[in-house]
């Protein structure tokens, strides 16, 4: 406690001093207090934070941390699932404390996947688990900018033979598939994708559609 609020009293120090609302220092902040067991107040810097920096995986999943600290799950879903999907790699492990992520990491190693691998996957078994439940429908952009990214990792592996980013593009097809369900797609699209999950990894095409 006594860390955590010397640390705060720095952070705050800088921040004020400071002609720009540094979104990292902000972070910061916010995990000082959560880590004094302030969350409420966590939630209020993390959420200034992520406003400057809407797609940042790292404020996004401490955003989720606390709301899963007080006891508000169906934003932590949701925070936890779009950090997640931005990028896995980036999210720091050791800092999060939500009992719903720590459950699905053990889950996820006693499927013998371990770190570094094993951010890449919590995304495609947290959807598989149910614990990234909480859906939406993509924007025109936001489902440009999925379609996108599909084709690129679908080019990056086939092209580099590169296993890494086999999740990635898994969850990047979950969230195609949701969309289409969102958005009452026909079906014959939602089946394509359900095909390449298949060829991607048949345990996984098993796993998700029973």
């Amino acid at each position: 406690y006594y860390i955590f609020n010397e640390a705060l009293v720095n952070y705050m120090t800088l921040y004020n001093e400071s002609d720009l609302n540094d979104a990292e220092i902000l972070l910061r902040m916010g995990r000082c207090q959560k880590g004094k067991g302030n969350f409420e107040s966590a939630i209020e810097l993390l959420q200034r934070a992520s406003q400057q920096k809407r797609d940042n995986a790292v404020i996004l999943a401490e955003l989720a941390d606390c709301y899963s600290l007080i006891n508000e799950e169906r934003a932590a879903k949701v925070f936890f699932r779009e950090a997640f999907f931005i990028n896995p790699g980036q999210i720091e492990l050791p800092f999060l404390e939500a009992p719903m992520i720590l459950r699905l990491v053990n889950r996820i190693k006693k499927c013998g996947i371990d770190e570094p691998e094993l951010f890449e996957w919590i995304p495609v078994y947290g959807t598989i688990f149910g614990l990234f439940n909480i859906k939406r429908e993509l924007k025109p952009l936001e489902l440009g900018k999925l379609k996108q990214s599909i084709y690129t990792l679908e080019k990056e592996i086939e092209q580099e033979r590169n296993n890494k980013l086999v999740p990635r593009l898994i969850n990047h097809y979950f969230w195609l598939i949701d969309h289409y369900l969102s958005s009452k797609e026909e079906r014959i699209r939602i089946d394509e994708v359900l095909q390449k999950i298949k060829t991607l990894d048949p345990l996984i095409y098993e796993e998700y559609t029973h």
